[in-house]
């Protein structure tokens, strides 16, 4: 590359060696480049850098001692330039821009030679930011993954992740952006990628924000300095020569530290095969190993020989190298001499000296003269025990091996072979029985204490387990430990938590509440981004941050806006360009708004329109487009299947779905009683009338004084109504009687009018005057049902002032009132009769007095008001579904 010559320098240039003079600003910011591809000289015994191959150096340097044509140009030619005048002074002959160099590089680059080269031309971008890591900005570079980042950010990224919440146990720590590698401080300093110096100063040929002394990092498994000058990215794999056994010991061979196989988990070099037969001896130690080289112990010897057992009764052939509990032992039998490798399974069975008992081990080598019997009198002098003497006891002395070994009697106080404790049986000649020794073990709880027997305690363990269930709470805080005999049990208090730890002060260390109370349950919440569930085991506080992250860019519905991996779970993108979906079926513009996701749907229609209710009979304006449903308020009113109407607000679909049963009261008249059936609607099937009637009546005596509101009671089991049936006349009715006639006879007003003696009120007659036609046919169907035999008579619902004329007309005849939803039903009972004086009969004779004048001016006196709660037709009867209202 040739480098441009300045023309004002009163010298010949030289191959240019970094900056040049007066070059301005702008060259002075990529003199660092020039310098690493033009400082490549014949002098220099330093190898091209960053890969560079030797055949570009080579034109690197031939170029650069290529003089220019240009002509020299001395200082006194223009003696008033100053040094580096070209940032302020004006040529009259204009300087062409000096060309940015170009690095060329192969597609086969390492990360280090990648990191070098971004960070000389600018390419490297802070994962945090998105903008490039300039040369003066202050850098942190991640051991992991080896990308730089601007300090302040990763500072910033690092203490936002301190402030968030953690998991109970785990230290404070963050994660790099790029490699999610956990780091537990904080990067404060900036420092060199060695980490050797604080607030480095490259020079002009090294790599940004180097040191540029020598990097000496340690590697991993390897004992040799990085020789390398200080660089970003890892360093490269171990040059330097190490050397390496064979496995056999014989040879020692030089490879590179990095191509050394070694151990992964320790970072041993390991030997390796020098491909010469090992020769090493065999397990046999007669053998030698004719494999090749080769790691770990020697197969064993595949030689096979022929040899006895050690008491000389069987023989067999073996592996070479076969050996029993006794090795290689040399026997004399009676007959022979043999040499013996190993044992059988069979018993000795040589007799001893005795000649009556027999040997009864296993096999072992034979001797050449018979034992002696181990119950020989010269064998066996003390008693079983070993405290006293055979000869000492009472007919203790033995003379054969065949003699009963006496015993002393007492205790025999030798050790248990298992357990410490002597044992306290009689003194015998067996082994000693199991220990009884009583042996008091508490509960690993400690709770309960149980006592066994020694050699139950060797049998079954000396942990002992109760019964008892820990009911604290795991460290959860939710679920109970429910493990048996916990040791952390003692710590419970009545609630299940650990107030009763707090209160005794006494610090039960966290492994040993993990050991125990860690919860074994799965959390399974929801995390953050919504889509996965925590798999740690149970916790308390929230749930960590999704670790899942997505390396596919995100972009948002309308496609403005996109998000470069790598993306965390759970981001959703926030686009501010607006909406760019079709317009709505309703055919009105949608409301402005911004772009969103698809599952989040756009703003309802805000137009009013009009929309038909859902029963169809109404029609609603000024309803909102994007509302669907209307109701209209009333009431359905459609007459159902088992009669009733339905009493549902306004809705659509049917009025009963399958298998709903009606809810209203029957309403039919009872066969027995002919009042009104209050059970709930079973549909066409009769009313069942087993039980007895409860409808309220009002029972009177004979004179019509006495009154009492009793139930009807009227039954299958009991036809009888008690509204037939007359009260018993007292004492009271007498003196009514009396009062009544003497009233009558004075002329004084009688307040205790009898029963027959009928009187209207002035709004009755008011009333008919006025509806003359309607009380003829009113007081027509009361006669004739008077006549006739039925029990009750139905009336449709009228408004309200014929209502209340039917009422208090039916008391004039003694009738029983009941209004039940839209029917007046008008029921006879005991003392039903034709009133003194009919309606009718007192409306014409007022006319007669008014000369045929009718007078429709309204009454003064204020009509009762009925609604549908309680009836008040008259100072006698008061039902429960309508209410007088003043």
């Amino acid at each position: 590359m040739d480098i441009p010559q300045n023309k004002d320098s009163g010298r010949s240039q030289a191959p240019s060696r970094g900056r040049g003079r007066g070059r301005g600003r702008g060259a002075s910011n990529r003199g660092g480049q020039k310098a690493r591809i033009s400082k490549q000289t014949p002098q220099s015994s330093t190898p091209p850098a960053n890969g560079e191959s030797s055949s570009s150096a080579a034109e690197n340097t031939a170029s650069s001692n290529q003089k220019p044509n240009q002509p020299k140009n001395s200082r006194k030619q223009n003696p008033a330039r100053r040094f580096n005048g070209s940032l302020t002074q004006s040529n009259t002959q204009t300087q062409a821009p000096l060309p940015i160099p170009v690095v060329e590089t192969n597609g086969e680059e390492d990360i280090r030679t990648r990191l070098e080269r971004e960070l000389r031309t600018g390419q490297v971008e802070c994962l945090i930011c998105f903008e490039v890591v300039k040369t003066q900005d202050k850098t942190h570079s991640c051991n992991t993954c080896f990308s730089v980042h601007h300090l302040k950010c990763i500072s910033e990224w690092a203490k936002a992740s301190y402030s968030q919440p953690f998991k109970e146990g785990d230290a404070k720590h963050w994660r790099c952006p790029g490699c999610q590698t956990k780091s537990f401080k904080i990067p404060r300093e900036y420092r060199c990628f060695c980490n050797r110096q604080r607030d480095p100063r490259p020079g002009k040929l090294a790599v940004p924000h180097s040191c540029g002394q020598s990097c000496s990092r340690k590697r991993q498994h390897c004992k040799h300095p990085c020789p390398l000058p200080c660089h970003p990215g890892p360093c490269m794999d171990c040059q330097s020569p190490i050397y390496v056994k064979c496995h056999c010991n014989k040879t020692t061979t030089p490879v590179k530290c990095s191509y050394a196989a070694r151990d992964p988990e320790s970072g041993k070099v390991l030997s390796i095969s020098c491909g010469d037969m090992c020769g090493r001896k065999l397990g046999c130690g007669q053998h030698k190993c004719q494999a090749p080289c080769h790691p770990g112990p020697c197969s064993p010897c595949l030689e096979v020989e022929k040899s006895k057992c050690y008491c000389g009764k069987e023989s067999a052939e073996k592996p070479c190298g076969t050996r029993g509990y006794l090795g290689k032992q040399s026997c004399h039998s009676k007959d022979e001499f043999y040499v013996a490798l190993w044992e059988c399974s069979n018993t000795c069975g040589d007799f001893f000296d005795c000649k009556v008992h027999q040997c009864q081990e296993l096999c072992h080598p034979p001797s050449r003269q018979a034992l002696t019997c181990p119950l020989s009198p010269s064998v066996v002098t003390h008693c079983p025990c070993g405290k006293h003497l055979l000869n000492d006891l009472p007919n203790g002395q033995r003379s054969s091996c065949q003699d009963e070994i006496r015993s002393c009697g007492e205790t025999c106080q030798k050790q248990h072979k298992t357990c410490d404790h002597a044992c306290e049986a009689q003194c015998h000649t067996d082994d000693c029985p199991p220990c009884q020794v009583s042996i008091t073990t508490i509960c690993r709880c400690g709770a309960s204490k149980v006592t066994r027997q020694c050699h139950e305690v060797q049998r079954e363990g000396d942990e002992v387990l109760c019964e008892r269930v820990c009911h604290s709470l795991r460290l959860c805080g939710k679920h109970e430990c429910m493990k048996r005999c916990c040791p952390l049990r003692e710590f419970e208090d009545r609630r299940g938590k650990r107030k009763a730890l707090l209160e005794t002060h006494i610090a039960v260390p966290d492994e040993v509440m993990r050991m125990w109370h860690t919860c074994e349950l799965v959390c399974g919440k929801t995390l953050s981004c919504g889509v996965h569930k925590c798999m740690e085991s149970d916790h308390k506080g929230k749930c960590g941050p999704c670790l899942n992250a997505s390396f596919d860019e995100l972009t948002c519905s309308c496609g403005n806006t996109t998000l470069e991996p790598p993306i965390p779970c759970g981001t959703q993108v926030h686009c501010s360009y607006p909406c760019n979906r079709p317009p709505a079926p309703c055919g009105h513009p949608r409301p402005a708004h911004t772009c969103h996701d698809d599952a989040v749907g756009c703003p309802p229609c805000p137009f009013l329109t009009t929309r038909t209710c859902q029963c169809g009979r109404s029609t609603i304006p000024n309803v909102r487009c994007s509302q669907e449903t209307v109701r209209c308020g009333r009431v359905c009113d459609k007459v159902l299947d088992c009669g009733h109407r339905c009493k549902k607000p306004c809705h659509t679909g049917e009025c009963r779905a399958d298998g709903e049963q009606c809810q209203a009261v029957c309403g039919r008249l009872r066969a027995l009683c002919a009042h009104i059936d209050t059970s709930p609607c079973h549909g066409a099937s009769l009313c069942d009338e087993s039980n007895a009637c409860q409808t309220v009546v009002i029972a009177t005596c004979k004179c019509g004084t006495q009154k009492s509101k009793v139930c009807c009671g009227a039954s299958i089991s009991n036809p009888h109504s008690k509204q037939d049936d007359y009260l018993e006349c007292r004492s009271s009715c007498v003196t009514a009687e009396r009062n009544s006639r003497l009233a009558r006879a004075l002329g004084i007003t009688d307040s205790y009018k009898r029963k027959h003696d009928t009187h209207y009120t002035a709004d009755m007659v008011q009333f008919a005057l006025v509806n003359y036609g309607f009380v003829g046919g009113i007081q027509k169907a009361y006669n004739d049902f008077l006549a006739s035999q039925d029990r009750a008579l139905q009336l449709p619902l009228m408004n309200k002032s014929r209502t209340q004329f039917c009422v208090a007309y039916a008391e004039a005849y003694g009738f029983d009132t009941q209004l039940f939803q839209e029917t007046l039903t008008i029921r006879r009972k005991i003392g039903s009769h034709l009133p003194s004086q009919l309606i009718t009969s007192v409306v014409d004779e007022s006319k007669q007095k008014n000369n045929g004048v009718v007078e429709l001016r309204k009454s003064v006196a204020p009509t009762p008001q009925l609604s549908r709660q309680t009836s008040v037709t008259s100072s006698t009867h008061q039902s429960d579904d309508w209410e007088e209202i003043s």
